[in-house]
């Protein structure tokens, strides 16, 4: 039989401190395998260039699973809050961009009224100094 060790394989290597366990592990994590832990009994507490050592297998996988349940979260909480963020950002953004049409709408008319007045005013002006240069 054959195990698969890849760059996603989270490995914990056991007999970490001797010789072979030592050349394999490092030779694994050199390679991109991530080794969370080693097992040697009666070392726990020592690392070997900085992966941790423990006593039991059952020791090291329950800290490896903490270690992720810990990153999970964080995980999430960092993606609860990019989301709010992100609400905020474009409501911030929509109340800046967005007309209201009610009011957009009447001050239009308002200004069109205006201008139209002005054009009447204008052409009785130019209509009355027409009569008066012609008499």
């Amino acid at each position: 039989m054959s195990v698969l060790v890849d760059n996603d394989t989270r490995l914990v290597v056991t007999g970490l401190t001797g010789r072979e366990g030592t050349f394999h592990g490092l030779n694994n994590r050199r390679y991109g395998t991530e080794v969370v832990a080693g097992v040697t009994p009666g070392k726990k507490g020592q690392d070997v260039e900085g992966i941790p050592i423990f006593d039991t297998v059952h020791e090291a996988v329950v800290t490896a699973r903490t270690d992720v349940g810990a990153r999970t979260n964080r995980l999430d909480a960092a993606q609860s809050r990019l989301g709010q963020l992100e609400e905020t950002t474009t409501t911030l953004l929509s109340n800046t961009e967005d007309a209201d049409m009610a009011k957009t709408l009447i001050d239009a008319s308002t200004q069109q009224a205006v201008y139209q007045s002005a054009l009447r005013a204008g052409a009785q002006i130019v209509q009355t100094s027409l009569l008066d240069f012609l008499r």
